[in-house]
């Protein structure tokens, strides 16, 4: 019985997790709608916010299989923009950078 109710725990916090949004001023708005006018991601609508971070993640990636199209600026926008969102897209942080130089927890 008792596993029954803890797995019943673990399947209810699964259906109810919350959903994480990218702040409706966010720049990568602004990215991505340029992006649509130039007709590099199809779909977009900027009047549908805030979005997704998982939306815009499939947005980036769809985005990054047109890299060759995309001017300097924007290809450096992008890449920011893909390391920025890489946990929603690859469930790692490989690539996070850190304004603070790493400590660890004993020299505090």
């Amino acid at each position: 019985m008792k596993k029954f109710i803890l797995l019943l725990f673990f399947i209810a916090g699964t259906i109810y997790a919350q959903v994480g949004y990218v702040e409706y001023n966010s720049p990568v708005y602004e990215f991505l709608e340029r992006m649509e006018t130039q007709h590099l991601i199809h779909g977009y609508d900027s009047f549908e916010l805030p979005k997704t971070r998982q939306e815009v993640s499939s947005y980036l990636l769809k985005l990054s299989l047109k890299k060759t199209k995309l001017d300097k600026v924007d290809r450096k926008l992008l890449n920011d923009y893909l390391q920025q969102f890489e946990f929603d897209i690859n469930k790692t942080t490989k690539r996070y950078t850190s304004f603070f130089p790493e400590t660890k927890f004993s020299e505090l």
